[in-house]
């Protein structure tokens, strides 16, 4: 889901605020992950392989 809150104004003094929420679904096939294994207290950031 994506919202989008819009806010506008011209030249001309005109202005206007818009609202938008657009929903959709569709397949991605993933060709390869690789997970990232993250220090949550700021230590390094190592890759992990042969999972």
């Amino acid at each position: 889901m994506a919202q989008w809150d819009i806010t506008w104004q011209s030249t001309i003094a005109d202005n206007g605020q818009i609202s938008i929420t657009q929903q959709t679904t569709t397949q991605l096939r993933i060709g390869e992950a690789v997970p990232v294994l993250v220090d949550p207290k700021g230590g390094q950031t190592t890759t992990s392989s042969g999972c």
